[in-house]
């Protein structure tokens, strides 16, 4: 779960950014609804910029069966990755995996790193820090 005070941590940093960064939070089925939600709000109402990724189209249902609208497709992402500031990913490790089965997360992924974006995985169990992350950097990673 993502803590608060990690989370105003990074809205104080990302609020110091120029131009119009874009914060993307992967949604895709059995995500964490409420790890997502607060992410969300929370950053919207500081003001920044959050697009929704659906990995699985526009209307994903997560854990507890909550349906959130993304904001865009994967498709859609990959060609905003550029603008990536941030990429939260509300889930444990093991539905993170099953999620890069897609190719194209791999593909925006990449385009992100390669875009200095940091990453907020937000994990139910904090034991869970296996999470595969051989492609971002350690010192974009937050957990």
């Amino acid at each position: 779960m993502v803590r608060t005070s990690h989370l105003a941590k990074i809205v104080r940093k990302l609020s110091m950014a120029n131009a119009h960064p874009t914060i993307f939070v992967l949604w895709g089925e059995h995500f964490d609804e409420a790890a997502a939600v607060l992410v969300i709000t929370s950053l919207r109402a500081a003001g920044l910029r959050v697009k929704v990724v659906g990995l699985g189209g526009r209307c994903v249902k997560g854990m507890h069966g909550l349906g959130l609208l993304a904001d865009l497709t994967l498709d859609q992402a990959l060609a905003q990755a550029d603008q990536a500031r941030c990429v939260v990913i509300p889930c444990t490790p093991q539905r993170f995996q099953r999620a890069r089965d897609d190719p194209r997360v791999g593909e925006f992924l990449n385009r992100t790193v390669g875009a200095g974006a940091r990453f907020v995985v937000g994990l139910r169990d904090s034991r869970d820090v296996d999470i595969p992350t051989s492609s971002l950097p350690t010192n974009q990673l937050v957990c």
